[in-house]
Order: structure tokens, then C-alpha cells, then sequence
């Protein structure tokens, strides 16, 4: 593991775990995409909900990935909208265009 990952990762759990919302949804991506941890669905879906939760911005974007395509949890594309909305309302150009997509396949809130 390179040597940046590892230092992410000690410094980002004990700061995500505290209740810091950057951190968590470092944290959720690492676990998205195994950076530096095994890859696990699961816990990228918990600490990227927490993130979201508490207003990040990447994060609330990140678990309407994570809902829109089920990974972690049960695919759920109205959650997946609802999370989009929030993470563009925040500004999140990435989210809009999710957004803009799904609504033009049918999904509504």
C-alpha cells in the first residue's frame, strides 16, 4: 500500500469516528474503491451516510451513487435522487447531472 494511502487511513478512521464528516466520507471512498483498505460496499455505504448526513457535500453525491446502483445496499433510485438534490442544492455539478438523468428516465422524488 502506498505510503500516502496508509497515511490517510491513520489519520482519517480515528477523525471519522469522532464524528468528523470530512473524514468519514474520505473514508467512505477509500472503502468505495479499496484504497488502502480492502474494498468493502458495506462500510463505504455506512461512513458515506454519515458524511451525507451531516452535509458533505461529496458525500451526499457519493451515496447517490451508492443507491442508484446498489452498492452496499439495496439499489433504491428515489433515495439516490433525493441524495443528488441535496448534493447539487450544495453545488455539486456531478450531482445535477445525476440528477437531470435519472429524472429524464422516469424517477421522481
Amino acid at each position: 500500500m502506498p505510503e500516502d494511502r496508509q497515511e490517510a487511513l491513520r489519520w482519517a478512521k480515528p477523525a471519522a469516528e469522532l464524528g468528523n464528516s470530512r473524514a468519514q466520507s474520505l473514508l467512505g471512498a477509500m472503502y468505495l474503491q479499496g484504497l488502502g483498505v480492502a474494498q468493502n460496499p458495506e462500510l463505504a455505504a455506512i461512513w458515506t451516510s454519515k458524511a451525507a448526513r451531516a452535509g458533505d457535500t461529496a458525500a451526499q453525491n457519493n451515496l447517490g451513487i451508492i443507491f442508484e446502483n446498489g452498492i452496499g445496499v439495496t439499489e433504491d433510485k428515489q433515495r439516490a435522487l433525493r441524495w443528488y438534490m441535496r448534493a447539487a442544492s450544495n453545488g455539486s455539478n456531478s450531482a445535477r447531472e445525476s440528477l437531470s438523468r435519472l429524472m429524464a428516465q422516469g424517477v421522481k422524488p
